[in-house]
């Protein structure tokens, strides 16, 4: 097995962040939105939510879903940052620290477990040229085949 090079980990890093955080994100409100709030219990806030979105004009349902986004796609952006280490000072004050996110490969079940991996990649290396996590989300959001699915 040839090791992982960086830019693959990233790229199935973001993919993963994009399908999951950001699209996750948006069509679990939406929803929420749209058929109210899921089982059988459901939280009064959600369903007043659910009612209130339902009784807008569809206008007006865009401008909700529109906001949705915008505000999905600033939370992962800033999420990023953070694992960019691109905040002001560092983790841990007095430390020099930063916060590392790997792609890490195992031979076996088992070996994931004991966390004895065979290679790993180190996804966020902002201190190199194009390493930056964040500026990588528009890209990928735009890029992505699930945009399609957004909604439905």
């Amino acid at each position: 097995m040839k090791p992982l090079q960086f830019y693959d980990a990233v790229k199935i890093f973001m993919k993963l962040v994009v399908r999951h955080a950001y699209f996750g994100a948006i069509n679990t409100t939406v929803s929420l939105l749209t058929q109210g709030p899921p089982g059988r219990l459901k939280p009064q806030d959600k369903f007043r939510m659910h009612d209130w979105y339902i009784s807008l004009e569809s206008g007006d349902q865009s401008m909700v879903r529109a906001i949705i986004e915008e505000a999905v796609q600033a939370s992962v952006f800033n999420f990023l940052v953070v694992l960019d280490n691109k905040t002001i000072g560092r983790p841990i004050d007095r430390d020099f620290s930063d916060f590392a996110v790997y792609l890490q490969r195992y031979s076996s079940e088992k070996d994931q477990y004991r966390n004895a991996s065979i290679d790993a990649t180190r996804i966020n290396q902002s201190y190199k040229p194009d390493g930056d996590l964040h500026d990588l989300l528009d890209e990928t959001i735009a890029s992505s085949v699930d945009k399609k699915d957004i909604y439905e």
